[in-house]
């Protein structure tokens, strides 16, 4: 969940998963995809994602995050067209080991996003999106 500063987008719901593997005893590379959804526009992340986890042993462990790439416009029509553009995120949280591999994340955040969206009518209307948004997330992982 999202909220921002821009009216028409200024909530959001996003989904995300992230595929990566362990780089060093604290650091953590992968992938990342998902959906942003805001009312009428969709929008596909492609991210590089890493994460470096203070306190990998314990049970609680505080980490920060860095995602960085573009999205892909989903939303498409007759008249209205979004184009995808570059998208970056900065997080911090903890996640919880349940002690078997598998265990829950929280995390707050900050995340800027740009794209553009087209609206054609009578004429075409051209809007550029500078999205700052104030991100929460909940997961888990395996």
């Amino acid at each position: 969940f999202s909220v921002g500063n821009a009216n028409y987008f200024s909530n959001g719901f996003h989904f995300q998963t992230i595929n990566g593997f362990r780089v060093y005893k604290n650091a953590y590379l992968g992938l990342a995809t998902g959906l942003d959804m805001y009312r009428e526009a969709t929008l596909l992340p492609v991210l590089l994602h890493a994460r470096w986890d203070f306190l990998p042993e314990k049970r609680i462990s505080p980490y920060i995050g860095v995602s960085g790439g573009r999205t892909f416009g989903l939303t498409k029509n007759d008249i209205y067209s979004l184009k995808g553009g570059f998208t970056g995120e900065i997080s911090t949280g903890f996640k919880v080991n349940r002690g078997n591999g598998t265990g829950y994340t929280f995390s707050l955040g900050y995340r800027y996003q740009k794209f553009q969206e087209k609206l054609n009518l009578s004429t075409e209307r051209t809007t550029d999106y500078n999205l700052n948004r104030f991100v929460i997330r909940t997961g888990f992982f395996f």
